[in-house]
């Protein structure tokens, strides 16, 4: 039972702080409390400027092959692969 009251205390606060933050929220209740109104400027967000991609020698991408196609290739073996039947294994 405890758990389940604990699940909803918790849904419930990341319901309210979902849409709006909390700090915003605490805010706007204590300008409601003092009678305050608080301006608050709207800033202009400017977009950083993007640094360069570094090239590293031998890291050398290929766009033609997609990302992770060596784990789709059937003929890529790896040390944790089932040993093929043709292959000798050592009996201990």
């Amino acid at each position: 039972m405890r758990l389940l009251v604990e699940i909803f205390i918790i849904a419930g606060l990341i319901y309210l702080g979902w849409e709006q933050p909390f700090k915003e929220q605490v805010d706007q209740v204590r300008a409601k409390v003092t009678g305050k109104q608080t301006q608050a400027t709207p800033q202009k967000l400017t977009p950083a400027p993007r640094p360069a991609p570094k090239i590293v020698p031998g890291m050398v991408h290929d766009p033609s092959v997609p990302r992770g196609a060596w784990r789709l290739d059937p003929t890529h073996r790896s040390t944790l692969d089932a040993p093929a039947h043709d292959s000798p294994s050592p009996h201990y």
